[in-house]
């Protein structure tokens, strides 16, 4: 005890607490004190354990009962393990056989999914059969992009119809084809419907961005695209022909000046052309399709279908009025003739515009025709009777000067064909050549010859410039030709009478070389005659020939070499120069300062 109390920690913190509490309890730390406490303590003691035992009791109640639950859990338990290794046992086969059905299940899934693709790869859903149908949209609405995606995927399942059928499934793909070609059809027909709309208010710079997107699915369709041009070109052939009116309104002013007023709404009817055409290749866009070019050239020329009649009526009154000259109604026909040719590059030869301009230049150029025979047929009446100094009238050369103008017009346009060209040269002068091929009853034939030349010498110098009229002008250079040589026959002839040389011919033309075939006295008279030059000078007994320069120039120049070749053969056979005194070159000299 003592040993245990000196082991005691008196410095130790919970022990000064308990003792300090101890104190609390005990004033006094006597014998009897300490008896009592302890009475109390053993008491006390006493009645916890009973509580304890009171209170065990329950607590071992409770255990029982939890040990019986506890038993009774454990053999069901144990009896639940073996119901359960019963049911392992007989359930083993259904695992297995769910195990089948979970790997069948996703078989059948994969096989759902791929006939879904099948499905979606051959037939249209709902939605987008809803769609080609019209059924949710009316067919006026504008057609949206769905709309294209629906058809783009039916033309897709046709392709793959085609690709089954060349594989050997034709009847799958056949009934396949024929309900999608079905469908195609009112789509393409919803296309064109709303493709007309389009096209009847179309406008080069607002087109509508689907309306080329929509031509190309209706290429496979050429009626659908011939119907669209149709209605285009209908719709502004309209308008072209409104405009048409105001630009004529606008021109009135110049109805006195024809080749301008004329120029001026041919000028206009080119720009139009080209504006539309152009605006119906951008409206109208096709990607190479050959097959349509017909189409759209009759669509072209439908264009101005409508100018036609009021063109044709304008023009023929303007430039076939009686009133006007031959020289403005060719200035009028050159002008047509060009935009003629210019319109063959724009629009189609067949149109109805461009045959009533061909009808009107050829009205124009038969009226030229006419006009200048009536013209031609008049001046031969005035040629009949030949002027005192055999010079062309000046009817005549009047008649030419307007013949040479209208030739001018028409050829500076380069585009009146050469056949016509000579067509109305021919009508012109053929009587006038009719006139000249004939003799003139009142002349000689010097005369004659001369008079001839004096007509055809102009005429040849306006057909000269004209290459179509080449066979012409050659004809005319051969019947002046003929006729110089006529005049400067006579006119040598005449020369070797006044000059005294006619009188040697037979002479010269005798086979005998010998000088005294010559007379002598002819000779001496011939030669003293030559030495004299003054009594030639302004001799009456040279003709003055009344021709033009040229033509004269070269009958004077034929008649002086023909003389001089006489004399010369004369002074060369008489070998003498006291016989003849005057030498050929000295002849030459003298004769062409005699004559007039």
């Amino acid at each position: 005890m003592d040993r245990d109390l000196v082991k005691i920690n008196y410095e130790d913190n919970d022990l000064l607490e308990a003792l300090e509490e101890v104190s609390n309890l005990f004033n006094e730390n006597t014998i009897n004190e300490r008896r009592h406490l302890r009475g109390k303590l053993e008491k006390a003691s006493l009645d916890v354990q009973k509580q304890l035992l009171e209170s065990l009791e329950n607590v071992i109640d409770a255990v029982d009962d939890v040990y019986i639950d506890v038993k009774t859990l454990h053999d069901s338990c144990v009896s639940l393990k073996e119901q359960l290794y019963s049911v392992k046992a007989s359930s083993k086969p259904f695992f297995i056989q769910a195990q089948k059905l979970k790997v069948e299940r996703t078989r059948i899934h994969e096989n759902e999914l791929e006939l879904a693709n099948l499905l979606n790869k051959y037939q249209l859903d709902e939605k987008e059969s809803n769609i080609l149908l019209s059924k949710d949209y009316p067919f006026n609405q504008s057609l949206t992009l769905d709309f294209f995606r629906a058809l783009d995927k039916l033309m897709s399942i046709q392709k793959s119809c085609e690709m089954l059928a060349a594989e050997g499934y034709e009847k799958l793909s056949r009934e396949t084809y024929d309900s999608m070609e079905t469908l195609k059809e009112q789509a393409l027909d919803r296309i064109f419907k709303w493709c007309q709309l389009q096209v009847r208010v179309a406008d080069v710079n607002n087109i509508h961005p689907l309306l080329r997107r929509s031509l190309k699915y209706l290429e496979v369709r050429p009626t659908y695209i011939e119907h669209l041009f149709e209605e285009y070109s209908s719709a502004r052939q309209s308008v072209v022909l409104r405009q048409f009116q105001e630009a004529l309104a606008k021109a009135e002013d110049l109805m006195e000046d024809p080749p301008r007023y004329l120029g001026d709404v041919l000028a206009w009817i080119h720009q139009a052309s080209l504006s539309e055409v152009d605006a119906l290749n951008i409206v109208l866009k096709l990607d190479g399709n050959s097959g349509l070019e017909k189409v759209k050239d009759k669509a072209i020329g439908r264009l101005t279908d409508g100018i036609s009649v009021p063109f044709t009526t304008r023009s023929y009154n303007m430039a076939l009025n009686k009133q006007l000259e031959l020289e403005t109604i060719a200035k009028a026909t050159a002008v047509a003739s060009f935009y003629l040719q210019t319109f063959y590059q724009i629009l189609p030869k067949a149109c109805s515009f461009l045959v009533a301009m061909d009808n009107f230049c050829s009205s124009c150029l038969l009226r030229i025709g006419e006009q200048l025979n009536l013209y031609g047929s008049q001046i031969s009446s005035f040629l009949r009777v030949p002027p005192s100094d055999l010079s062309a009238p000046p009817e005549y050369m009047l008649f030419l000067s307007s013949f040479s103008s209208v030739l001018w017009s028409l050829s500076a346009s380069e585009q009146v064909p050469d056949d016509e060209l000579r067509k109305i040269s021919y009508s012109a002068i053929e009587p006038i050549l009719s006139i000249v091929s004939e003799p003139f009853e009142a002349l000689s034939r010097m005369d004659d010859a001369i008079y001839s030349i004096n007509l055809l010498e102009p005429l040849l110098k306006k057909t000269v410039l004209y290459g179509s009229l080449e066979e012409k002008t050659r004809s005319l250079e051969a019947q002046i030709t003929r006729h110089i040589a006529t005049v400067s026959a006579v006119y040598t002839t005449e020369l070797l009478q006044v000059f005294g040389l006619a009188g040697f011919l037979p002479a010269l033309s005798s086979p005998d070389s010998n000088e005294k075939r010559f007379d002598k006295s002819s000779l001496t008279q011939l030669s003293e005659r030559l030495v004299d030059a003054s009594i030639f000078s302004g001799s009456p007994e040279i003709t003055n020939l009344k021709l033009l320069p040229p033509s004269k120039k070269e009958v004077i120049k034929t008649s002086v070499n023909a003389v001089s070749s006489i004399y010369l053969q004369l002074y060369e056979a008489v070998k003498s120069s006291e016989t003849l005194k005057i030498t050929p070159e000295k002849f030459s000299e003298l004769l062409l300062s005699v004559i007039p």
